[in-house]
């Protein structure tokens, strides 16, 4: 019986995943404009230095099912490590720690008054995360206008390239922590570290970064 014929079009992550798993069924051709496969993951040795091209990138889910297919490509305990997320963000000259929701007493005192303002204050309302119409109002009454201003906005803003506003908050489920003010107080109150995001520990190739991912995923591919 004649195999369907398929055209992926990006050789990143995704891309090569969709090969691998649709390659079992079907014939698959993946078209990418680079030289090499790995889309926003790719990596570049230079000088013996590894240089990621956008940003670094690391591996872990919290579904099952993509773990153990994942895995399957890879030897974890020989070409990978394990590592605890130990992220700084640099505020006012200071090192804080992230996220900074759970590192607040490292604060200026009169910037955590202010903060505490906003959490004490009749008009503190939060809701659930699904409520919001997008992230902007969304990080606004959950964290307070201090924070936002001082961290949210601007740090979001920068990382997503976009107007807050227009982002909605279903397509950021699962991406980011949706803490409440209990949690937040509590993790100051007994300093505890992050646990919950899915990044709080991560896997890390031994060898060539994120591109050992991508080169090992294109393996067998017609690309």
């Amino acid at each position: 019986m004649k195999k369907d014929r398929i055209a992926i079009i990006g050789a990143g992550i995704s891309g090569l995943s969709a090969g691998q798993i649709l390659g079992k069924k079907a014939e698959v051709v993946l078209f990418d404009k680079a030289s090499k496969p790995g889309g926003l993951v790719k990596c570049d040795r230079i000088s013996d230095n590894l240089f990621h091209r956008v940003g670094g990138h690391v591996f872990n889910s919290r579904n099952p099912a993509v773990l153990e297919w994942f895995w399957n490509f890879f030897d974890q305990e020989n070409e990978f490590l394990k590592a605890r997320r130990n992220a700084r963000i640099l505020l006012n000259g200071k090192l804080i720690g992230y996220p900074l929701e759970n590192y607040l007493h490292q604060l200026d005192k009169t910037l955590v008054s202010k903060i505490l303002d906003d959490f004490l204050s009749p008009n503190y309302q939060p809701r659930p995360y699904h409520t919001y119409a997008d992230f902007a109002s969304f990080l606004r009454s959950n964290f307070g206008e201090t924070l936002y201003e001082l961290y949210f906005r601007p740090y979001n803003e920068k990382i997503w390239n976009t107007d807050l506003s227009t982002i909605p908050l279903h397509w950021l489920e699962g991406k980011l922590p949706m803490p409440d003010v209990k949690s937040m107080l509590l993790s100051n109150i007994v300093v505890q570290e992050e646990s919950e995001m899915v990044h709080s520990t991560f896997y890390y190739a031994k060898e060539g970064g994120s591109q050992f991912i991508a080169d090992r995923l294109a393996k067998g591919l017609d690309i």
